[in-house]
């Protein structure tokens, strides 16, 4: 049963619900990073086969594979997949044509030539990590590979654990492959984020990892960030919900359930004023998870790490949601559009009750790879930009560092780096 809670401190409140990292959790993933780095494909293998239970003699996916996986896809399955890409294709193109044409021709008409030109760059090649195991997410392999092709990525590799039979589920590999994917591999846990990140024979490194996985492989992204780039942590999802007394008890379970069938690490939990409206939730979500499908993975994430916080008054729901930081925030509350000014920490935020969480995963138009753990206060979901990187080009002349050479002095002299001071008035002085 989904636990009601009342707020009294909402630091406290928030330090208790949060996910915390095992240091036993830390040291699993640091040794199995350190057997990948030190022993490559072999290592990669023994854990598969430890964790999966399955032998592997070749890690890459074969064309043979791709073509198998493609006969598999029933026409309706290929056109929902199409259809799929269409509105996250569109939203990328939009904000890839600013940045890659727009700017770069505002910064054309600054007067000054040696004024510092700004472009954004494709990144050369990144891993896509596609969860696997408990469901099948071809949706996480189009979120993830379509910005990337669209940012011109030109290395684009996949990775996905494979299930029982030892073989990825055909939909992701046809849908990874469709747009745009280059390299697709049958492995996955904190073996693969080792692999991407340190290189295997079979499986060269990359320059960024993206993409969603559970909580070793969120460890994993996070300990190898010191020599490979990552999008963010996302692990286990999370969805919260603001509800008042106009809300819908039963959709406003629908959406827990829909969103802890992911897995028994998801967090999903309401926020309300209403002890009222409280109970009616928890009524009806215990009602509705009898009998419905993963059903055992629903009632051990809700049990676990459910809850219904009841806050005193609209201020402490707002302070308390924009802690939490959650990945998916609902707003099903009557003032929802103004009150979606004062929400900022969540990773996506939808307003109303036409805008359930279990959509946006798949075609909102809106990117579900989204952080987690408290890090939606600092940035948004995956976009074209994560694939990409600044580059800034400057040529000075010589009448420019005359210019600046007084200030330069100033500051070298304040620093106390005298040499960076004579390397400029050496060329002035030419």
């Amino acid at each position: 049963m989904i636990k009601i809670l009342q707020v009294r401190n909402i630091d406290s409140f928030v330090e208790s619900r949060r996910q915390k990292t095992s240091e036993k959790d830390k040291k699993t993933v640091q040794s199995i990073l350190n057997d990948v780095r030190k022993n490559g494909d072999s290592a990669v293998k023994k854990y598969e086969r430890k964790f999966n239970g399955r032998k592997t003699s070749q890690l890459r996916v074969s064309a043979k594979e791709i073509k198998e996986a493609k006969s598999k896809i029933s026409w309706q399955d290929d056109e929902a997949i199409e259809g799929a890409e269409y509105p996250l294709a569109t939203a990328e193109d939009e904000i890839s044509a600013f940045l890659i044409y727009e700017f770069p021709e505002y910064m054309d008409k600054v007067a000054d030539p040696t004024f510092p030109t700004k472009s954004f760059v494709p990144i050369p090649s990144v891993g896509c990590y596609i969860p696997g195991g408990q469901a099948r997410y071809p949706s996480s392999a189009i979120m993830s590979v379509v910005p990337a092709r669209i940012a011109g990525v030109k290395r684009i590799v996949v990775v996905s654990p494979p299930g029982r039979d030892g073989k990825i589920d055909p939909l992701t590999i046809a849908a990874a492959k469709k747009f745009g994917a280059t390299e697709i591999y049958k492995v996955g846990g904190a073996q693969a984020i080792g692999a991407l990140a340190y290189g295997t024979k079979s499986i060269p490194k990359v320059d960024k990892i993206v993409g969603p996985g559970g909580k070793f492989v969120s460890i994993a992204k996070s300990l190898v960030s010191d020599q490979t780039a990552i999008d963010m942590v996302a692990g286990p999802t999370e969805l919260g919900i603001m509800v008042d007394a106009s809300s819908d008890p039963e959709l406003v379970a629908l959406d827990l359930i829909s969103q802890a069938e992911h897995s028994k690490d998801t967090m999903c939990f309401v926020i309300t004023q209403s002890k009222t409206i409280a109970k009616q939730i928890q009524k009806s979500t215990e009602k509705l998870i009898l009998g419905v499908e993963r059903s055992s993975i629903i009632k051990e994430s809700i049990s676990k790490n459910g809850f219904i916080a009841v806050c005193k008054n609209e201020k402490e729901m707002v302070e308390l949601a924009n802690k939490i930081a959650p990945e998916h925030m609902e707003l099903m509350v009557k003032n929802a559009k103004s009150l979606s000014k004062k929400i900022t920490g969540a990773g996506l935020l939808l307003i109303g009750k036409y805008s359930p969480s279990a959509a946006s995963d798949y075609s909102l138009g809106t990117n579900h790879i989204l952080p987690t753990n408290g890090f939606g206060r600092t940035r948004g979901g995956l976009s074209v930009l994560d694939f990409m990187k600044l580059q800034t080009v400057v040529e000075a002349e010589q009448g420019k560092l005359h210019q600046k050479l007084r200030s330069i002095k100033a500051l070298t002299d304040a620093e106390g780096l005298p040499n960076h001071y004579k390397a400029v008035k050496r060329r002035v002085d030419e």
